[in-house]
């Protein structure tokens, strides 16, 4: 199972890796338009030992590495696509306790009702996503009860998604325009 499973996310992450050179010149396209000159990079880090737990919103609490999440950071340490980046394991603890990263998470959890920070605690929130100089976009992955893999909840602006799990995730990037 353990095997399929990293085989299933691997396979997504070989295709988004694959589709980057077309959302790359389809996104320089659009902000050659709007008469800006600047390129997009895929900048993709080697995999680290991955560890058993990843740290949480709350200091003192860790969640174990679930299968999924494990073959992402098996594939890959930090993934940086454009401006967004997905976290490596390391980053994610020092990330969550960055202050620019905080008023906006707070703003989540006080502002935005049904937001992932308003209905999970601190402890059943991991920071897996950021996108560079836009401290508001954040992805989260949520820890249910009841769960074995995290949900994703994916914020850009005034735009929300949420995921029943990694690969969902993976495939929405995939797939979306």
């Amino acid at each position: 199972m353990v095997t399929k499973t990293r085989d299933r996310i691997f396979a997504l992450l070989d295709a988004i890796k694959a589709d980057f050179p077309r959302r790359k010149m389809a996104a320089e396209e659009l902000i050659k338009r709007m008469g800006l000159n600047k390129t997009l990079e895929m900048e993709i880090e080697a995999p680290a030992p991955v560890p058993n737990v990843v740290p949480t919103l709350d200091a003192k609490i860790s969640r174990e590495t679930t299968p999924m999440l494990k073959a992402r950071l098996e594939y890959a340490g930090s993934w940086k696509r454009g401006q967004d980046i997905w976290l490596s394991a390391s980053q994610m603890a020092s990330i969550m306790k960055k202050k620019a990263i905080q008023p906006y998470h707070l703003s989540l959890r006080e502002h935005w009702e049904g937001s992932a920070p308003a209905i999970f605690t601190d402890d059943r929130l991991t920071l897996f996503g950021i996108t560079e100089s836009v401290p508001e976009n954040l992805v989260y992955l949520a820890w249910a009860a009841d769960e074995k893999e995290p949900e994703v909840w994916s914020y850009a602006g005034f735009d929300a998604h949420n995921f029943k799990d990694l690969e969902q995730y993976f495939k929405w990037c995939l797939e979306r325009e």
